[in-house]
């Protein structure tokens, strides 16, 4: 199967994965025929791509970092979560600039988490990941605008952990990071007004309030679970840049390799916050949430790059690189070069990763460059010294 933007799926085309909505349930199963009605619902959804299956891609089968059973099981539990602090009574009597005085001091506002459940949340997450050995991040472009704040939390969680990994991490310490992945913005949610408008509309009062929402989030879950520094630190810290230019400590860091150590250093960025920045950050960019513009996931590396020592730990940034696939499996690109010059302008779906260079899969080659039609062809871009690829949506 191969991703297709959803403007370019042609009625008839077979879908290729179900899909869910953002709290987990069944939209639409595989092998179900698209017709106008069903793609012009998808595209009120919020989706911008989908998979279809067809001869030309028939033995591709995408990589998934956990299955959909659980991902489906996973949505819906952080969709709960979120909803009941979201719709808590207790947010929505007090004026935004009041809410911070308020949760140190107000008794309503304790166990606004259910911490149990986050906890059953993160361990199944780290079961499955660990279980199988994922090592890999997907960052796969179907996903639907509704709901998409569950899904950046799972993913973020998700890219955290295995970020993680890198630096080996206990389990125990996982726990901690995945934790504070899946909790990083619930701050954001009592403003769900503001946090629903674009950045530029805002007053300086209102993004001052949302600029605040890793304080708001640490205090949350500070009252809703007092033996839990790790991951208030984590949280509190995810905004923060190594140069100091980040909020809302403006502390600093020292962008050595970012191993767990025991207790944070005063005015320094917490070793799992540098960590979670850089997760949050890649995920922000290809979900859309930085400026409008899905990036996909070599453009949103290349930009995290260019502030690499300024803003991210660059040991963590280049954990990132090795754990996140670069053109994912089932991903349609064009070759804009080679080293050879073989193939220049040519467009394949990418049949394999390469885990040891990630901007050289395996593809099939399936267009000219003149957009003409080919008898289908594998060809393995490990054997040009010099790549670049395109990512066609």
């Amino acid at each position: 199967m191969r991703i297709v933007n959803i403007n370019k799926v042609v009625t008839g085309q077979l879908l290729g994965k179900s899909l869910f909505n953002s709290k987990g349930k069944l939209l639409l199963a595989a092998g179900y025929e698209l017709t106008n009605d069903i793609l012009d619902s998808l595209k009120s959804l919020g989706y911008n791509a989908i998979f279809i299956m067809d001869e030309l891609s028939e033995d591709i089968v995408p990589e998934e970092v956990i299955e959909d059973s659980i991902r489906q099981i996973l949505s819906q539990k952080v969709a709960e979560t979120f909803e009941g602090i979201k719709n808590n009574p207790a947010f929505e009597a007090f004026a935004p600039e009041n809410i911070k005085q308020i949760l140190n001091s107000d008794p309503s506002f304790k166990n606004v988490v259910q911490m149990q459940s986050v906890r059953q949340q993160v361990d199944m997450l780290l079961d499955e990941i660990i279980s199988n050995h994922v090592m890999m991040f997907s960052s796969l472009p179907v996903k639907s605008e509704n709901g998409k704040e569950y899904q950046h939390a799972l993913d973020t969680s998700i890219l955290a952990i295995l970020i993680a990994q890198k630096f080996n991490y206990t389990k125990r310490e996982l726990r901690f990071l995945g934790t504070a992945g899946l909790l990083h913005d619930i701050g954001k949610l009592p403003f769900k007004n503001l946090a629903e408008k674009e950045w530029e509309v805002l007053t300086a009062e209102e993004k001052f309030i949302l600029r605040e929402h890793p304080s708001y989030s640490m205090m949350i879950l500070r009252g809703s679970e007092v033996n839990t520094f790790v991951e208030q630190t984590a949280v509190l810290q995810h905004h923060e840049h190594l140069d100091g230019s980040g909020y809302p400590q403006r502390l600093k860091g020292v962008n050595t390799p970012p191993r767990p150590s025991k207790t944070p250093e005063a005015g320094v960025i917490y070793r799992f916050a540098e960590i979670l920045a850089v997760a949050n950050e890649y995920d922000r960019l290809i979900s859309g949430f930085v400026d409008g513009k899905k990036y996909s996931p070599s453009e949103a590396i290349s930009k995290m790059i260019g502030k690499v020592g300024n803003w991210w730990n660059s040991h963590a940034l280049k954990a990132l690189t090795q754990v996140v696939q670069h053109y994912p499996v089932g991903c349609c690109v064009r070759i804009r070069m080679t080293s050879s010059h073989k193939y220049a302008g040519y467009s394949g779906i990418v049949s394999e990763s390469n885990e040891d260079e990630q901007n050289k899969p395996v593809i099939v080659l399936y267009e000219d460059s003149v957009g003409g039609r080919i008898t289908p062809r594998k060809y393995d871009l490990s054997r040009e010294k010099l790549v670049h690829l395109e990512m066609i949506l």
